[in-house]
């Protein structure tokens, strides 16, 4: 699934949690990241990485990208949405509300949140992994097979799931008032994307 050439540029791009950045070079870095991840070192990583049979290497680079966006955190450049695959393989993501529909059913859209505090938050409490996505490639694998919970980039984001952004046309300016008191059908932050 994922090429030779990915994975070692998502491993170099990526930043991975409580990882000491000052004072080490960018080959160091590397060395870290590689051991993080069960390997001896990045030479390691990237001779097992070419020296795989073809008819294994599908399993072993999803698996080791698995590794690397379950570990790798958000940029501190743009905002992050949480998105959740759902037990019937639906999609539901973190959300607020935007306004009431003509069913008086709230109106509900993805919330921006602040990425790196979010991962550490939710990996300190979670009990499954929190994967940061960063391409339209990782959230097809995520979807596929990783499922549980995802943090990406707004861009990434509003390109995958642009479904769950436009929802401003359904909030209507008179809702039917009386019926709004009623339980909804949220009753918790996560919204579905329908």
């Amino acid at each position: 699934m994922f090429s030779t050439h990915e994975v070692i540029d998502a491993l170099k791009e990526a930043s991975f949690d409580q990882e000491p950045i000052e004072g080490l070079t960018h080959c160091q870095l590397l060395e870290g990241r590689a051991k993080e991840l069960g390997f001896e070192s990045y030479h390691h990583l990237r001779t097992l990485l070419m020296s795989v049979p073809e008819e294994l290497f599908e399993h072993f680079s999803l698996a080791l990208m698995r590794k690397i966006c379950s570990r790798r955190m958000p940029t501190l450049d743009c905002a992050y949405y949480e998105f959740i695959v759902l037990p019937d393989r639906g999609i539901g993501f973190y959300s607020h509300f935007i306004g009431w529909d003509r069913l008086a059913e709230e109106v509900r859209v993805p919330r921006p949140l602040v990425g790196r505090p979010t991962a550490s938050g939710l990996r300190g409490v979670a009990d499954h992994p929190i994967y940061v996505l960063e391409s339209t490639k990782e959230v097809s694998a995520w979807q596929a097979s990783w499922r549980t919970t995802a943090l990406m980039p707004e861009a990434l984001a509003r390109e995958t799931f642009s479904r769950s952004f436009n929802k401003e046309h359904l909030v209507d300016a008179n809702p039917p008032l009386h019926l709004i008191r009623r339980p909804g059908k949220y009753v918790s932050n996560i919204a579905r994307d329908l």
